[in-house]
């Protein structure tokens, strides 16, 4: 159910590496506060999934025996607290619970850990458009407009006269293309 949508969202190598760090997280957790248990499965990566398809889908309705809608964020509330429950209570119950703690853990970090990394990414786009910006601006005021033939003078004094009141975003791009093709010169 939240693997295919999930997948879509991230892309086939961000959703393995969701899948793979949610479930070495799961057995690490496992190991350290459960060191003489074994595990076998991958709960701890379909909980990571889970928790994945939380962070951008929380309000979907997952329907329980197919008929009880529940939303998804309130799903993994509750999963959290059966795991946390089943973690705390004496004797072993042969359920893995703190794999699927370390696996929604995961699912977590390497959710955040990746929108992170991508506002960074936009943020680094914004400054070099920036800076390209400044760059191209400063490259059309400089075009020697004496040298341009009356009718392009005209036309680069009404595209600069628009440029210093609006911004270089209110420019067509054949405005743009027209100091492009003279800045070349």
């Amino acid at each position: 159910f939240f693997g295919p949508r999930l997948e879509h969202e991230l892309g086939g190598k961000h959703f393995l590496g969701l899948y793979f760090i949610s479930g070495v997280v799961g057995a690490l957790l496992t190991l350290i506060f459960n060191p003489n248990s074994w595990i076998i499965g991958a709960s701890g990566a379909t909980y990571g999934v889970m928790m994945g398809y939380t962070l951008f889908w929380p309000r979907d309705n997952v329907y329980i025996w197919g008929v009880m809608p529940v939303q998804v964020w309130l799903m993994v509330i509750f999963m959290t607290a059966m795991s946390l429950f089943g973690a705390g209570s004496a004797g072993g119950d042969g359920i893995a619970h703190f794999a699927h703690l370390g696996g929604f853990l995961g699912g977590l970090l390497y959710i955040k850990s990746l929108k992170r990394s991508a506002k960074i990414q936009q943020t680094i786009v914004r400054k070099i458009d920036g800076v390209a910006g400044t760059l191209k601006v400063d490259k059309w005021r400089s075009i020697p407009r004496e040298m341009l033939h009356e009718v392009n003078r005209n036309e680069y004094d009404r595209i600069m006269a628009k440029l210093d009141s609006a911004g270089v975003a209110q420019l067509s791009e054949s405005e743009k293309a027209f100091l492009d093709r003279f800045s070349q010169v």
